[in-house]
């Protein structure tokens, strides 16, 4: 199960079964996800692009935020 670290407070959280920090952030960011191309601000997986500013703010309307093919990239910061 992974954990990652919500981008709005820092808590860690578990990926599986959240979607939202007790903050309010949305969990999933395309920008931890190893199928998002920064370069292109492109979703490899969902053929989709993701406009920057959603991909490392994302509002829980986000493509990131229930994504089924998400996978979290353990070294991102």
């Amino acid at each position: 199960m992974a954990l990652v670290k919500c981008a709005g407070c820092g808590a860690e959280i578990h990926l599986v079964g959240q979607t939202q920090c007790g903050c309010g952030s949305v969990v999933r960011r395309c920008v931890d996800c190893s199928n998002y191309d920064a370069g292109q601000a492109y979703c490899k997986s969902l053929l989709t692009e993701v406009d920057p500013r959603e991909a490392v703010t994302p509002s829980v309307l986000s493509v990131s935020a229930s994504c089924p093919r998400y996978h979290y990239l353990s070294n991102a910061a």
